[in-house]
């Protein structure tokens, strides 16, 4: 699979390789093929633009995914101030939801499905694994992204944790 920024992910394989090399804990991205990564960066983009919606106005109707946007304004804690993205560019936030949520993917390899299960106890001798229960999933979505994307989205995109509170833009 090849990856074609603007119509099938945000960022690419370099991009993302650049990311991964300053973070930790990240052996199942650099263990994996670069088909494997682009996979799973565009899985990442997929999932993302699949669950949030937007602040702004797509610049296109035309355009594959949700951004570049116009009129997105947003309120940075960190800096202070008030953001303004311009009208061709991708946001770094939804760079970093995309790499993060792309490793998120090759850790948790049946979390699309469902079918992804969490451990209480996992003993090797004598083999006995114990399973919190029956319903207990690894989330879908990796957890620093909800908070990474809250400034660029309405509090009722499909991400139930975001219930009951507006985001909008200034």
């Amino acid at each position: 699979m090849t990856i074609n920024v603007g119509t099938n992910s945000y960022v690419t394989l370099v991009e993302a390789d650049a990311y991964f090399g300053e973070r930790l804990n990240v052996v199942n991205w650099t263990d994996a093929t670069d088909d494997i990564k682009e996979r799973a960066l565009i899985m990442a983009t997929r999932f993302i633009d699949s669950k949030w919606e937007w602040v702004g106005t797509a610049v296109s109707s035309s355009q594959d995914l949700g951004w570049p946007r116009t009129g997105v304004t947003y309120y940075d804690e960190t800096l202070g101030s008030v953001i303004t993205i311009p009208d061709d560019e991708t946001p770094l936030k939804v760079k970093i939801a995309v790499y993060e949520q792309a490793l998120h993917l090759l850790n948790n390899e049946d979390v699309l499905s469902g079918t992804g299960r969490v451990f209480e106890n996992i003993s090797i001798g004598p083999i006995s694994l114990t399973d919190r229960n029956s319903t207990s999933k690894v989330s879908k979505t990796a957890s620093m992204i909800i908070n990474l994307l809250k400034p660029l989205a309405y509090a009722n995109s499909r991400v139930s944790s975001m219930a009951g509170s507006l985001w909008r833009a200034w």
